[in-house]
């Protein structure tokens, strides 16, 4: 019985490693998927979507707690909509997994002539196999 268990688990694992490795696509991923791990291939892009206001005077700021796993290659800005006041824009982060290890992405809400008091704070678990 717990030779079964261990064998399906182990062939559950590789098919999930498999897809992972069979992926080109980049990782798509937002606020709501704050606090849960994001798996990554060595070489695989990740995008990080996040929402603002237009007319708030508030920026989002991103640190990487170990860049020598995943880095910054590229960021965008998309406007939801023509109307630039009280619209929606999504600022874009693309990742880049750079080695093998786990890390910590967190994306910080602030006011740049407030750095010190964050509006919203969200972590995102990056683990790159």
């Amino acid at each position: 019985m717990r030779f079964a268990r261990v064998r399906l688990v182990s062939i559950a694992l590789i098919f999930v490693f498999g897809l992972l490795a069979c992926s080109g696509e980049p990782l798509q991923f937002s606020e709501a998927d704050a606090g849960m791990t994001q798996f990554l291939r060595n070489g695989q892009k990740a995008i990080l979507t996040l929402e603002l206001s237009t007319d708030s005077d508030f920026v989002w700021q991103i640190d990487i707690e170990d860049e020598t796993i995943v880095e910054v290659v590229d960021k965008d800005i998309q406007m939801e909509s023509n109307d630039l006041a009280g619209g929606t824009m999504k600022r874009i982060y693309t990742f880049k997994a750079c080695n093998s290890g786990k890390t910590t992405v967190t994306a910080i809400l602030v006011r740049p002539s407030e750095l010190d008091k964050p509006e919203r704070t969200v972590a995102f678990k990056i683990e790159v196999l």
